[in-house]
C-alpha cells in the first residue's frame, strides 16, 4: 500500500464493523493495519507540513498575490486575457511558482513511497466478514491494496 492509499483506507475502516468480524485472525490483522495506517497517515501529515514550511512558508507574503492571479485567469472572457495573465504570473512570481513547484514534487515522491509494517489481509476471509454487513464496493476498493494476492494472482 502506498501512502497515497492510506486516507481512502481509513475512510472505509470507519464504516466498517470490526466488531462482527468472527475470523480471530482477520480481525486482529486489520485492527493492526488500522494502526499501522493511522500512525503512517499523521507522519506523512507531519512531512507534508514540514515541506511546505520548507519551500513555501518564506512565500508566504506572495501566496495571495499569486492565488488573486490565478483567479482573474480562470475568471478571464478572452483568450488573450488569459494569456496576458498567465504571463504576469510566470514573470512576476517565477521563484514562488518554482519553489511551489519543487514543493508538490516532493509531496509527490512521499505519496509514492510504500508504508512500512502492513500485514497483507487474505481477500477470501476478509471479503467472507464484510459479505455479512453491508457491503460497499467503495470498501473494496479501499482495501484493496491490503489483499495479499499472491505473485501468481498479480
Amino acid at each position: 500500500m502506498k501512502n497515497s492509499e492510506i486516507r481512502p483506507f481509513l475512510e472505509a475502516a470507519k464504516e466498517i464493523k470490526i466488531h462482527k468480524f468472527e475470523d480471530k485472525d482477520t480481525k486482529n490483522n486489520f485492527i493492526d493495519d488500522h494502526f499501522t495506517c493511522l500512525d503512517a497517515g499523521k507522519k506523512l501529515d507531519e512531512k507534508v507540513e514540514n515541506l511546505r514550511k520548507v519551500f513555501i512558508e518564506s512565500y508566504k507574503d506572495e501566496e495571495q498575490a499569486v492565488s488573486d492571479l490565478q483567479t482573474k485567469i480562470n475568471e478571464a472572457t478572452t483568450r488573450e486575457e488569459q494569456i496576458a495573465l498567465s504571463k504576469e504570473l510566470r514573470e512576476n512570481h517565477k521563484e514562488y511558482l518554482e519553489a511551489f513547484k519543487e514543493f508538490n514534487d516532493n509531496v509527490n515522491d512521499l505519496y509514492g513511497k510504500e508504508v512500512e509494517g502492513l500485514k497483507k489481509l487474505d481477500r477470501e476471509k476478509v471479503m467472507e466478514e464484510l459479505k455479512k454487513q453491508d457491503l460497499k464496493l467503495s470498501w473494496v476498493e479501499a482495501l484493496y491494496p491490503l489483499f495479499d494476492l499472491g505473485e501468481e494472482k498479480k
